[in-house]
């Protein structure tokens, strides 16, 4: 199918990545040799439309001159990201992000996740430890360290779980001392 696909897997979690092997545009059928699977298409933040039949989970894919893609393939579906901060905190203190991605079960998915994490100030400033991390077992706690000069006042954190593309937001207040 003009296809080349390589398969990491690792405690569960497995992502498959494919290159075409022509130089043109290409469509190929991947396939895993696990039934009832949730395929997320990783470039697209989406879950891809996978069929189960014959104990294998299947998917089409297109790709254009030269692209390739990414795929995550889970048991159960992503079904929610939430984020959770302490209610306050104060100018020169520190506020902890707890993140958990959950599955269908409620349970935290067992993989690890690649997340965008943005924090705002009250003026809607991008906050220093913005940026991408990883939720191990679908899981993040991370460390704000508000510096004694920064803004006081409600400050907006927003986390993107990159394969499915939900989202989670929580705000907080930064009191002044």
């Amino acid at each position: 199918n003009g296809v080349a696909g390589v398969r990491l897997a690792a405690d569960g979690d497995e992502v498959i990545a494919a290159l075409p092997i022509t130089g043109g545009d290409s469509e190929a059928i991947l396939s895993v040799r696990r039934p009832g699977a949730t395929v997320y298409d990783m470039m697209a933040h989406a879950a891809a439309p996978a069929t189960s039949a014959t104990g294998r989970t299947t998917w089409p894919a297109k790709f254009g001159p030269g692209e390739g893609r990414l795929y995550l393939v889970l048991d159960r579906p992503i079904r929610s990201v939430s984020v959770r901060a302490p209610e306050e905190t104060k100018l020169g203190g520190r506020a902890t992000l707890d993140v958990v991605v959950r599955e269908d079960r409620e349970a935290a998915v067992a993989a690890v996740l690649p997340l965008h994490v943005e924090v705002r100030d009250p003026a809607g400033r991008s906050f220093e430890a913005s940026g991408h991390y990883a939720a191990r077992d679908g899981r993040l706690a991370l460390t704000l360290d508000i510096a004694a000069n920064d803004r006081p006042g409600e400050w907006r954190a927003r986390v993107q779980e990159l394969a499915s593309g939900l989202v989670g937001e929580t705000r907080f207040r930064v009191n002044a001392p």
